[in-house]
């Protein structure tokens, strides 16, 4: 008698998807094991062009000249425009507040030909996202209190590079609790009493390198001013030249594990300090720090109430009488070493 075996058809089918679906799920489990991620596909990034000759609507914005659009903020705000992408900014000039409130490039055709003028009181490029880069501009003030260049609340990994900022009370700010910013190649001119060429406040991880040139001139300037920030680098070759009363170089206030090299201050006018330490501790200068003040009553390094802060390899020249190279009162604990 002949025996048949019979498999449905149905059941065949179901017993090879349950292997695949098995084969699929065995081969994700040793993926992950050695460590290898399976991730999404992920969009290129787009370039987009702004000119003075373009339009601000849909149709524009994606070739240069007359085909661009006509404003950097209307770009940013294009919901075509989107995170990871270039706005490159042709030589010109533009007069509006920028509010870059998206992941980022803003390419500038150079900061000789480029540049964003101040219409208002309030930053003229204002930080509003992470992971933002502006270069190759001219950033343009009109000279008025609570004005800044560059404004920065609390956002991270911001480049700003490259730039040329004129006529702030603020150049470039930074504050509540900005971390691991750039800042590179920049120039910074200031001419408002009280003003401030890079201000770092609540700030902490950033770096400011390569060639930077800061010049105050108006009683009462900051070149660079860090209030309550930590663990920031300061290197490269920045120049600062303050030019009025009471205009120090550098100024740190309740800060500290900042280091700073590379740094060449002169000083002008009366009671203006190349360095000043005030309630900041655990702060390194070293390597090539050369320090000139030309005015009476002014120090090449004043710490107040400061403390464990290490200040070695610094070149202090003192040109006028009542002034002192290095001058500590009520500091204790810092090291002062290898200074001419």
């Amino acid at each position: 008698m002949k025996k048949f075996i019979y498999i449905h058809r149905k059941s065949l089918k179901t017993s090879w998807l349950f292997m695949a679906v098995t084969l699929i799920c065995v081969g994700i489990g040793l993926l992950s094991f050695v460590g290898l991620q399976i991730k999404p596909a992920q969009a290129l990034a787009t370039n987009y062009y702004v000119d003075p000759t373009g339009t601000n609507d849909v149709s524009h914005g994606t070739a240069i000249g007359t085909d661009a659009f006509e404003t950097i903020q209307y770009a940013i705000n294009d919901s075509r425009v989107v995170a990871g992408d270039t706005i490159n900014v042709a030589a010109g000039t533009y007069t509006e507040q920028v509010t870059v409130s998206k992941v980022l490039t803003l390419q500038g055709a150079g900061n000789t030909t480029t540049f964003i003028n101040n219409v208002a009181i309030g930053a003229v490029v204002t930080i509003a996202a992470d992971n933002i880069t502006v270069t190759g501009f001219t950033i343009d003030g009109n000279n008025t209190d609570e004005s800044y260049g560059v404004g920065n609340n609390g956002f991270d990994y911001t480049i700003i590079k490259n730039c040329v900022i004129t006529d702030f009370a603020y150049g470039i700010y930074f504050y509540n609790n900005a971390t691991n910013g750039l800042i590179e190649n920049v120039a910074i001119i200031t001419n408002i009493n009280g003003a401030y060429g890079i201000y770092l406040i609540s700030t902490s991880d950033s770096t400011i390198s390569g060639t930077n040139t800061i010049t105050t001139n108006s009683q009462t300037g900051y070149g660079i001013y860090l209030d309550a920030s930590f663990n920031n680098t300061i290197s490269g070759i920045n120049t600062i030249t303050t030019n009025g009363e009471d205009a120090h170089g550098v100024y740190l206030f309740e800060s500290f594990d900042n280091t700073f090299s590379g740094t060449n201050i002169t000083t002008t006018n009366t009671d203006a300090y190349g360095i000043y330490l005030n309630s900041s501790f655990d702060n390194t200068f070293s390597g090539t720090n050369t320090i000139i003040t030309n005015g009476e009553m002014a120090y090449g390094a004043y710490l107040l109430i400061a403390h464990d802060n290490i200040i070695s390899g610094m070149n202090i020249t003192t040109t006028n009488t009542d002034a002192y190279g290095i001058y500590l009162f009520e500091s204790p604990s810092n090291i002062v070493s290898g200074n001419t």
